[in-house]
């Protein structure tokens, strides 16, 4: 056994050193089209999850951003529907991500603290605000998955962040928290409400921003610049683990986990190892031919380490 180990660390160690990558700017490169506000518009989350997708995918992003500071969800719809410009990029779009809403909400808690959000209870703007959200949360989804290639194509939305809990749930803010927050609940819950009916993943920011509870303050947490709106750096990076959670199905790439356990990790690179150098039958269980060439050799050793510890979905 210490024998056959020792023999197996040496042919992984031999097999990476030969290994010659391939080249990420030869390989055909994953079109990523994102739609949203001045947090996609900055685009450091995209930066952040564009380095996952080289690692994960092995093919290096190219991002069409369609996105401006300030944007409503009515704006981003309005252009959808009436501008070739952002319906276009999508006929060819491997990966699409929406991040929109966060100004819809935002808009309505100005006029809530400043006391001309209307209604006997100050609060008609949010009552008309989450319908009129719902609605064109749907017609935005409508045009994307019409123009999609749906059965190829891997959709992405964020949902919404509430960036000022901390704030809101201060005395000198009127504890607006308890009165704004389950508004900014019924506009998530749309989002997630309509995953399948549209076929899209939710990253889940408002739960790594606010917590389960949704009280927790994302500018304690170092998530947000001092404007109190804003991701930071960490907050980017937040975003963007968040939708790397989400993987990348039904877009086909490559996952190294071939033992099938969920996980890139060294048992991968040793089944590998075992069978290195051999042909590989269609019904293999083990996946040990990564790249499906029919060879089990250094270029599966390569992709695997590349992908070392990365998560996959599980074989049922």
């Amino acid at each position: 056994m210490q024998v056959r180990l020792i023999l197996t660390l040496t042919l992984v160690i031999a097999a990476l050193l030969r290994y010659a990558p391939p080249d990420a700017a030869a390989a055909t490169p994953v079109e990523v089209v994102a739609y949203g506000d001045s947090v996609t518009y900055l685009g450091d989350y995209l930066d952040e999850w564009g380095s996952h997708i080289r690692r994960d995918l092995q093919v290096t992003p190219d991002v069409t951003m369609r996105a401006a500071p300030g944007w409503r969800s009515g704006d981003l719809r309005s252009a959808l529907e009436s501008d070739p410009a952002f319906w276009e990029p999508l006929a060819t779009a491997d990966l699409v991500v929406v991040n929109i809403g966060y100004n819809d909400f935002f808009g309505m808690r100005s006029a809530y603290l400043e006391g001309s959000c209307g209604g006997d209870a100050g609060t008609a703007c949010f009552d008309a605000l989450v319908d009129t959200f719902a609605t064109n949360w749907d017609a935005i989804m409508h045009v994307i998955t019409a123009r999609i290639r749906s059965s190829e194509s891997a959709l992405r939305v964020t949902d919404i962040y509430y960036s000022t809990a901390g704030l809101d749930q201060l005395p000198e803010y009127g504890n607006a928290f308890q009165v704004l927050s389950p508004y900014l609940a019924r506009m998530n819950e749309h989002i997630h409400a309509r995953a399948a009916h549209y076929g899209y993943e939710v990253a889940m920011v408002h739960l790594a921003y606010n917590g389960a509870s949704g009280d927790e303050d994302p500018y304690a947490k170092g998530y947000l610049l001092s404007d109190v709106i804003h991701p930071s750096v960490s907050g980017h990076r937040v975003i963007a683990d968040a939708l790397r959670a989400t993987g990348y199905a039904p877009l086909e790439r490559t996952c190294a986990d071939v033992d099938g356990n969920g996980v890139v990790n060294s048992a991968d690179l040793g089944h590998i190892a075992y069978r290195f150098g051999t042909a590989v039958a269609d019904d293999e269980w083990i996946s040990v031919d990564v790249n499906a060439d029919g060879h089990v050799n250094a270029s599966d050793l390569g992709i695997t380490a590349a992908q070392f510890s990365r998560r996959c979905s599980q074989r049922a």
